[in-house]
C-alpha cells in the first residue's frame, strides 16, 4: 500500500493548520517514527528527489540530491579520516544498490570504523538531506510517497547506525533557519564560488582572510565543501561571502557531482607563470654590460652579465640562458674562441649566439659564422637593434626546442 502526501508553500485556503502541518517534513518523519515504519519515503520537488530509508521507525540512510557522492566523501573525511575511501573503489563500482551504504557496511565488517563513527556518518548524511528537503519545501511544492516496499532488507541494515528522526531533524531545521536568516534563501549551498576580481577581493578583505579565500576557492568546491575544509558552519561561511557575491567580486556557479564517492576532489591546477627568457652578455666593458642590462630588462627579460671571458662557460652552464650576446674583442679569450667553446659543450651548443663588435667587416662575419655564431651586431648597442635581434633569435630558439 502506498500513501502519497503533497506539500506546497501555497496551501489551499480551506486547509486547516493541522492539515497544513501534515504536508511538511517534520510531520512526515514523526508519522513514520510513531508507526514503526519499515520501508522508504520518496520525496520529490520540481528540481530534486531524495529517498529516506526506515527500519522500525528509525532512519537507516538517505540518498539523492545534487551531490550524493560529494556529500558522502565530505562526511566520511570529517568522521573517519583515518580510513582511505579509495580502499573501497572496487566495491563501490560493483555495488548496484546504495554503493555508499555498502562501503559503510564493508568498513564496519572489517572493523575499520567504530559504532560511534557509523552512527555519526548516518546522522550527518541524513541531516544534510533533511536540510535540502526543508530548503526546497520553503519555496516550492514537495511530494511525499511512503512505501513499505523497496526499502533496505533488515539483514543488510546496520542496526548500530539507526537514528530516530527527532535526533537529526532539529539540527537540519536550525541550519535551514540560520541560512534563511543570513539572507541566503536564494543561494544553494551546492554551488561553488569563483573569484572574479582578485584585486577587489584584496581591497575588500583583511590580509589573512584574502590569503585563505584565494587558497580555498578554486571554482570546483561547493560552499559545503569549503565549510568542511575551513571548519566553519555552513551558514556562517555563506554569510561572510554574501557581501562579496553581491558586489560581483565572487560569483556562484553550478558544479557537478563527483563520478563516484571514492573519487577525490582534485584542486584545479594553477597556471604557472611562464618564465621570462634569460639573456646573457659576455663583454669586458662594464659600460656595455650596463647598457645591455637596461635594454634586456626593459624588454621584459632576465639578464646575466659576464665580464671575464675565462668565467664565461661556467657561468653559462649555471644560468642556461636562452640567448647569448658575445663581444668579439676581449683579452685572454676573444669572441671567436669563446663561441667555439660554447659550440663544443652539449648543454650550450644549441643556444643562439650573437656577436657584438665595432668591426663590421665581411671577414669578421664569415669567421663568426664558421665558429657557430647565429648573428652579427655592430656596436654601439642600441635598444632597437638589440630588441630586434632578441625577438628574432629567441623565436628561432623556441622553434628549434
Amino acid at each position: 500500500m502506498h500513501t502519497t502526501d503533497f506539500a506546497s508553500n501555497q496551501m489551499p485556503q480551506t486547509m486547516n493548520p493541522h492539515e497544513q502541518a501534515t504536508q511538511k517534513l517534520p510531520w512526515q518523519l514523526e508519522k513514520r517514527a510513531s508507526e514503526g515504519f519499515t520501508g522508504k519515503l520518496d520525496v520529490v520537488s520540481n528540481q530534486e528527489s531524495w529517498t529516506l530509508l526506515f527500519c522500525l521507525g528509525r532512519l537507516v540512510w538517505a540518498v539523492g540530491g545534487k551531490h550524493p557522492n560529494r556529500r558522502f566523501r565530505r562526511i566520511w573525511q570529517q568522521t573517519c579520516p583515518q580510513v582511505a575511501l579509495s580502499d573501497f573503489a572496487q566495491l563501490e563500482a560493483e555495488s548496484s544498490e546504495l554503493p555508499c551504504y555498502q562501503i559503510l557496511r564493508a568498513a564496519s565488517r572489517q572493523g575499520k570504523i567504530s559504532q560511534e563513527q557509523i552512527k555519526s556518518l548516518v546522522a550527518r548524511n541524513c541531516q544534510e538531506v533533511l536540510f535540502d528537503i526543508l530548503y526546497q519545501e520553503a519555496s516550492q511544492a514537495v511530494i511525499y510517497n511512503a512505501s513499505p516496499e523497496g526499502g533496505l532488507d533488515k539483514v543488510a541494515t546496520l542496526m548500530s547506525g539507526l537514528v530516530l528522526p527527532r535526533q537529526v531533524l532539529p539540527h537540519s531545521e536550525e541550519t535551514q533557519q540560520a541560512w534563511h536568516a543570513a539572507g541566503l534563501s536564494q543561494i544553494s549551498p551546492d554551488c561553488a564560488p569563483v573569484i572574479l576580481h582578485k584585486d577587489k577581493l584584496q581591497q575588500a578583505t583583511a590580509p589573512t582572510t584574502y590569503q585563505v579565500l584565494v587558497k580555498v576557492i578554486d571554482g570546483q568546491r561547493s560552499l559545503r565543501d569549503l565549510a568542511a575544509a575551513t571548519q566553519k558552519e555552513l551558514w556562517r561561511l555563506g554569510k561572510s561571502l554574501l557581501p562579496l557575491i553581491q558586489k560581483g567580486i565572487i560569483k556562484l556557479k553550478e558544479v557537478a557531482d563527483l563520478p563516484s564517492a571514492t573519487t577525490p576532489v582534485k584542486p584545479k591546477a594553477k597556471k604557472t607563470a611562464k618564465p621570462k627568457p634569460s639573456i646573457a652578455c659576455i663583454d669586458d666593458t662594464p659600460e656595455v654590460l650596463k647598457q645591455m642590462e637596461q635594454i634586456v630588462t626593459k624588454a621584459g627579460c632576465r639578464f646575466v652579465g659576464i665580464q671575464d671571458s675565462v668565467q664565461a662557460l661556467p657561468t653559462l652552464l649555471e644560468s642556461k640562458p636562452d640567448l647569448i650576446f658575445l663581444d668579439l674583442v676581449m683579452p685572454v679569450a676573444n669572441g671567436y674562441e669563446v663561441c667555439s667553446q660554447i659550440r663544443r659543450v652539449e648543454a650550450l651548443k644549441d643556444i643562439p649566439v650573437v656577436i657584438l663588435t665595432g668591426r663590421d667587416g665581411m671577414v669578421d662575419r664569415v669567421r663568426a659564422r664558421m665558429v657557430g655564431a647565429n648573428d652579427f651586431m655592430s656596436k654601439p648597442v642600441e635598444f632597437e637593434k638589440v630588441f630586434a635581434s632578441m625577438k628574432e633569435n629567441l623565436k628561432a630558439s623556441q622553434a628549434s626546442s
